[in-house]
């Protein structure tokens, strides 16, 4: 009985990983499931919540993969751990992960070199990239692994390409507005809250020179001239600060994408796979 249920065991993480190799995921992740209902031994359950984990993570559901992997104390499921978590924007679960590691007496330094490449990844989505390149060339130099040190100079050169980021100055964006309305949103390639401004500061500042002239010839107070002139002036001033706004929101996405480049470039999930060091049947 003990022998069938071993087979079984085996053809289904086999299965589980042809699928995986196959990229269907959710018939690796049944017949991974399935492996585990019949695992006792816990080293070989924490391999299969690895590769569940992985899986998920290949539908892009990084949040989901945490349930495999959150209470994991080996490196694969930490490491996974860690790149999921930063995936999912869970600092508060990713950053006591890149201390315990870096502390670690059971873990290589190959595996804290690992761990060090995503830890950087911490500066460059906060857009600190200068700190970013020196953390790298830092690593570059004090790895003894080939593999780390020419990746880690790899990232450290590609973040020079920052400074050919377009940017636009949130100072020029609002003197634009100031003079004319609409102008520094426009500037700043938000082109339909340009128009938007434009027009309301047109309408209600043009409003209230017309009313104001009305109310002069009919002799009569200006309180309504006044009151579109106070709504004219409120939507300059918004028209303002909006285009200084718009060229902050414009410079965020380029770094965000920037770093987005970084992020699938050298840390995609083919390199977490392999840096996990996940035991697989198959192949691949």
């Amino acid at each position: 009985m003990s022998q069938v249920l071993f087979c079984q065991e085996k053809n289904s993480e086999f299965f589980g990983d042809t699928f995986y190799q196959k990229k269907q995921y959710d018939l690796a992740i049944l017949e991974y499931e399935k492996t585990k209902l019949l695992q006792a031994n816990e080293s070989v359950r924490d391999n299969l919540n690895s590769k569940l984990a992985l899986s998920k993570m290949r539908q892009s559901k990084f949040e989901d993969s945490l349930d495999y992997i959150l209470d994991s104390k080996t490196f694969t499921g930490t490491y996974l751990r860690i790149f999921a978590s930063m995936k999912s924007e869970y600092d508060k679960i990713y950053t006591p992960d890149l201390l315990e590691v870096e502390k670690s007496n059971t873990f290589s330094e190959l595996q804290k070199d690992r761990t060090k490449l995503l830890a950087g990844t911490v500066l460059l989505e906060n857009r600190k990239f200068k700190k970013a390149k020196e953390f790298y060339n830092q690593l570059s130099l004090k790895s003894k692994d080939e593999e780390i040190q020419n990746l880690s100079k790899d990232v450290a050169a590609y973040t020079e390409k920052y400074n050919q980021l377009s940017h636009k100055s949130p100072y020029l964006a609002g003197l634009f507005s100031a003079i004319l309305p609409g102008s520094g949103q426009i500037y700043a390639r938000h082109d339909v809250d340009g128009i938007l401004a434009f027009f309301f500061n047109t309408l209600f500042i043009g409003s209230s020179v017309y009313m104001y002239r009305l109310e002069s010839k009919a002799n009569e107070g200006h309180f309504v001239s006044g009151f579109m002139g106070f709504m004219g002036f409120t939507f300059y001033a918004a028209n303002i600060f909006g285009a200084v706004s718009s060229a902050n929101r414009y410079n965020l996405y380029q770094e965000r994408q920037f770093y987005k480049k970084i992020r699938d470039k050298f840390f995609n999930i083919d390199t977490m796979e392999r840096y996990s060091e996940v035991k697989f049947n198959v192949r691949f």
